[in-house]
């Protein structure tokens, strides 16, 4: 079997923010994962109220005195103020906020896909501006969208592969209830133009992975970080695993081939 034959036979690993148990959100975290061997390293990412992308998960910075204040306020500057007085720790971590542009460049100078998991829609134009810039439409993928968010993603740069990130539905739903969730969703990534579907892997069944597969939609899992539940996924036939632990599924991975 060629090298070739046995990649196309599992599914793509993407290293989630933090992986490895690196600070989530930082550029540690991306060289981590592409150092695992994982396919693709995902961040997540928020717009400062002048419009530049940067690394971070939650919505607010909490000011040591207790108080919120939204990120989506704050200008790049504000934000590097409150960082340097130490008066502000992001994602719980006394750590900068990286910025998008250089996770972009880290992406680009080791030749890895990069997830970039938008966190609101003020951050979309932000994102498009920062993966025109740098050239890089082949090498990025983004998810954390809705329908709605997708199709502005889309209708702004439609070169961009979006994911669209599937709305919840109850684990013990029954088929028929299951049926209607996956044609929902499979209409719904169509009707944004998204690449593919982005799920819970608590919330993905095979019905969903077949029903996908045969419409050439592939269906992408998160946050699996299991051995069993890393097998499951892969016998469903998943296009993609995102898991905080690469280096462990690609054990997996290795050993179901």
């Amino acid at each position: 079997m060629s090298s070739s034959t046995a990649f196309l036979q599992r599914p793509l690993i993407t290293a989630h923010t933090g992986c490895e148990g690196t600070v989530e959100n930082s550029l540690v975290s991306i060289v981590t994962g592409i150092e695992a061997g994982a396919d693709a390293v995902e961040v997540d990412v928020r717009a400062t109220a002048d419009g530049f992308g940067v690394l971070l998960h939650d919505p607010e910075i909490r000011l040591k005195g207790g108080e919120c204040v939204p990120v989506g306020k704050l200008s790049l500057d504000d934000l590097r103020r409150i960082e340097r007085s130490g008066q502000g720790a992001s994602n719980g971590e006394n750590e900068p906020a990286v910025l998008l542009d250089d996770a972009l460049a880290l992406a680009r100078d080791h030749n890895v896909i990069i997830n970039l998991d938008v966190k609101d829609d003020p951050s979309v134009s932000a994102v498009v501006r920062a993966v025109e810039d740098f050239e890089l439409t082949e090498q990025v993928v983004i998810s954390g969208c809705s329908r709605a968010r997708a199709a502005a993603v889309t209708a702004f740069h439609p070169g961009l592969r979006v994911l669209l990130n599937t709305a919840s539905v109850d684990a013990g739903v029954d088929d028929r209830g299951y049926r209607r969730f996956l044609m929902q969703t499979y209409h719904d990534a169509v009707g944004a133009g998204c690449c593919g579907i982005n799920i819970d892997y608590r919330m993905c069944r095979d019905s969903l992975v077949r029903f996908a597969h045969q419409r050439f939609l592939p269906v992408s899992v998160w946050t699996v970080n299991t051995v069993e539940e890393m097998a499951h996924m892969a016998k469903l036939g998943v296009f993609a695993i995102t898991t905080y632990k690469p280096r462990l599924l690609l054990r997996v991975l290795a050993q179901a081939a």
